[in-house]
């Protein structure tokens, strides 16, 4: 019975979560009650238009994604991570968010030589600034989007691939 109560709970989720809204969210359109419970004012999420890439889904799930994050909706989370890894526990996510005071997502780029992952992929690079005490008090984070299935889903971008696009994609930030 528990199973099957799963079950039904995921499909809903994920059919939820694969719809759009008629209006497209901006960076004023999030209610900060909604958000999980902080020490302080709610966390803040900054996708400047010029940062946008030119494909709207991927512009709709990257907002998605840090709405769904920013909003402490864990099980919804677990939904937009790739099956190829391992989401981070529920204790983890809490942790992490709790102490975000500000995302700003700072480029998009489509890269097209990574292997493992269906094209097209884009490389998303945000900044997270942490609430006080932080060390380090911002940090860098890199992911990767793109789709499984039909639907689009991210992935913490390692290290070698950060550093490779790093080096040979500087002047594609923001671009595509």
């Amino acid at each position: 019975m528990a199973r099957a109560t799963f079950v039904v709970l995921a499909t809903i989720l994920v059919i939820g979560c694969g719809q759009r809204d008629d209006a497209t969210p901006d960076e004023q359109s999030i209610d900060p009650t909604d958000y999980i419970r902080t020490k302080g004012p709610a966390p803040q999420f900054l996708f400047p238009k010029q940062v946008e890439c030119d494909r709207p889904e991927v512009n709709d799930f990257i907002r998605r994604f840090s709405h769904t994050c920013l909003k402490g909706e864990y099980l919804a989370y677990r939904l937009l991570v790739s099956r190829q890894v391992e989401p981070v526990s529920r204790e983890s996510f809490q942790k992490a968010w709790e102490a975000v005071e500000q995302v700003r997502i700072l480029s998009i780029a489509q890269v097209d030589d990574l292997t493992n992952y269906p094209p097209p992929v884009y490389l998303v690079e945000a900044t997270v600034a942490m609430r006080e005490p932080a060390d380090p008090p911002s940090r860098e984070v890199v992911i990767l989007v793109f789709q499984e299935g039909r639907e689009w889903v991210m992935s913490p971008a390692g290290r070698q691939i950060r550093q490779s696009q790093a080096t040979s994609q500087p002047a594609q930030r923001a671009t595509r």
